[in-house]
């Protein structure tokens, strides 16, 4: 699909598990979840300057088979320039994308400097990749791993994040205890 102008794609991978999978035969199957995965064909059918955000989520409960996905479309306003996603806050231009890293939205353990800001910018046909890890304790322990893949795309295809390598990459995964 082309577009006048390129669309902004986040497309988000979260794994999420518990203690019973930190090691053995479920570890295995929780470090093998993809870090890119396809787009669904319908949802490149979008208007032009719409948002797409695909999210795609593995449980330890189908052993990391099989995952949740879900399409959400977003048609920003026109003073809409800025978009907050997760940890992200995403400015757009007319020909670039500014991507910044803003930890303190993010809940969970290991707290991230909340002050500390990485940023990059994405041209059209870039994409970025944000990797990071969590602890939440509720009731049960639960890890969590996401993955943030933002796209500025002209022209896509359901391959986007297949098809190349990111431009810029981000990745502060640590050890969980």
């Amino acid at each position: 699909m082309s577009s006048s102008s390129p669309q902004l794609i986040i497309q988000s991978i979260c794994t999420t598990w518990t203690k019973q999978s930190r090691g053995g035969i479920h570890a295995t199957a929780r470090n093998q979840t993809p870090e890119t995965v396809e787009i669904p064909v319908f949802a490149l059918l979008i208007p032009d300057d719409t948002l797409l955000l695909h999210t795609t989520h593995y449980y330890e409960r189908n052993l990391f088979q099989k995952p949740w996905e879900k399409i959400d479309l977003q048609q920003p306003t026109e003073s809409d320039q800025t978009f907050r996603y997760n940890c992200l806050k995403l400015t757009r231009t007319e020909n670039s994308l500014a991507a910044t890293l803003e930890w303190e939205h993010i809940r969970g353990k290991p707290r991230r400097l909340d002050f500390l800001r990485t940023g990059y910018t994405i041209h059209p046909d870039q994409w970025c990749q944000v990797a990071y890890n969590i602890r939440i304790a509720e009731e049960e322990t639960v890890y969590k791993k996401y993955i943030l893949n933002v796209g500025f795309a002209a022209s896509y295809s359901p391959t986007l994040f297949l098809d190349t390598s990111p431009a810029h990459t981000y990745r502060d995964i640590v050890q969980l205890w």
